[in-house]
């Protein structure tokens, strides 16, 4: 009966040997077998301050390490600067910055900064991209990496309030005034402040000048530290249990027109 017992045990042995086989290779794969690329072993990072004052300068350190066997080339780094950020270097354009890092090497770390006024209200949250393109050694195919970094806004680089007379009555003539002051640590330029009227309300006068729509007012410049004041003046029609709200923004028009908000 000695012939019945050893049938399972030569299976046994067999299917550990086809077990063992198969993890190496899968080892040996995933170890970059034969000195393959692997994106694993890529290593992008974003450094950057995680909060951050509206209007303040920010730089974003972008670093890539290669910790494969062999080198990338053709290194390519594209940077997206978020919505409502002041680029300084004036080349870059539609907040997208593509940058040759060219070969980097096993082993290599290769960093570099992109520097930028970030503008946002408070509590905003302001995500900035980097994606890396390159061509493993050996190789024509191209392959990207990517990573991503949030910045919350802590405050407004600017700071809108009212004062609005209390209890305002549907018929009556109302004067408000808005009023507005930099938080921000450099000169504010080109700023527009936009108001929202309730429904409802008829503008009759500004002082200064509003521009052609009656809502919103060019400021042609902020000090830090500095305030102002726009005084408006019209007839509230509408029922009086509607509710009158006034609301004001401020921040500078993208290209679209659109007002990245510093301030609301």
């Amino acid at each position: 009966g000695m012939a019945k017992k050893r049938k399972p045990t030569i299976l046994r042995i067999y299917a550990a040997i086809i077990i063992a086989v198969l993890l190496g290779a899968v080892w040996f794969y995933f170890s970059g077998g034969f000195g393959r690329v692997l994106s694993n072993n890529i290593e992008l990072k974003i450094q950057a301050p995680e909060t951050l004052d509206g209007g303040e300068k920010i730089s974003w350190d972008v670093l890539v390490t290669n910790n494969n066997t062999k080198s990338l080339e053709d290194a390519e780094l594209v940077f997206e600067y978020p919505s409502g950020t002041k680029v300084l270097d004036p080349k870059v354009r539609a907040l997208r910055e593509r940058r040759s890092l060219g070969h980097i090497a096993a082993g290599e770390t290769v960093r570099t900064s992109f520097e930028a006024f970030l503008f946002g209200a408070q509590g905003e949250e302001k995500r900035a991209t980097a994606s890396l393109e390159y061509r493993p050694e050996d190789s024509n195919a191209i392959l990207d990496k990517e990573a991503e970094f949030v910045t919350k806004i802590s405050r407004s680089p600017v700071g809108v309030s009212f004062d609005l007379p209390q209890g305002l009555r549907a018929g009556q003539e109302v004067a408000f005034k808005v009023n507005y002051v930099s938080n921000a640590k450099d000169e504010l330029k080109d700023l527009v402040l936009e108001l929202d009227y309730p429904f409802g309300f008829d503008f009759k006068e500004g002082a200064p000048q509003p521009e052609d729509n009656s809502r919103s007012w060019h400021i042609k410049s902020l000090a830090p530290g500095e305030t102002g004041s726009i005084f408006v003046k019209g007839v509230i029609n509408g029922e009086d249990k509607e509710e009158k709200s006034f609301k004001a923004r401020i921040g500078t028009p993208d290209a679209s027109g659109a007002l990245n908000v510093y301030g609301a």
